[in-house]
């Protein structure tokens, strides 16, 4: 929420229920059209993805350059292949919508 430097999430994808068949990850400025924020707004806004436990990140979403009118970043998914093995897929899409338009548009329903 705060977007501080440190902030993570780590997937165990030996923990993934066997149901899950792909896991999406994104980025969003809390409350951004009220607080009328983009990316571009935030100094050294970035997204880090490191895979298996590496200290170097793989991608780097630069986002007050690369995404700077933008308050949602869609990043990457993982995708089920075979049993317990996913492929890592970068993505990389931006826009300024709502969140809730934006995860329903990915297909997530609410009530």
């Amino acid at each position: 929420l705060t977007g501080a430097d440190g902030e993570s999430m780590d997937v165990e994808i030996n923990k993934i229920h066997s149901d899950v068949d792909e896991i999406r990850f994104f980025a969003n400025i809390y409350d951004a059209s009220n607080r009328r924020q983009t990316f571009g707004d935030i100094r050294n806004a970035t997204v880090k993805v490191f895979q298996d436990g590496k200290d170097t990140p793989s991608i780097v979403y630069t986002m007050t350059d690369d995404f700077k009118n933008d308050t949602f970043l869609y990043c990457c998914r993982l995708k089920r292949v075979e049993g317990r093995i996913f492929k890592f897929i970068a993505e990389g899409e931006g826009n300024n919508k709502e969140l809730i338009d934006n995860l329903q548009g990915y297909g997530l329903r609410f009530k």
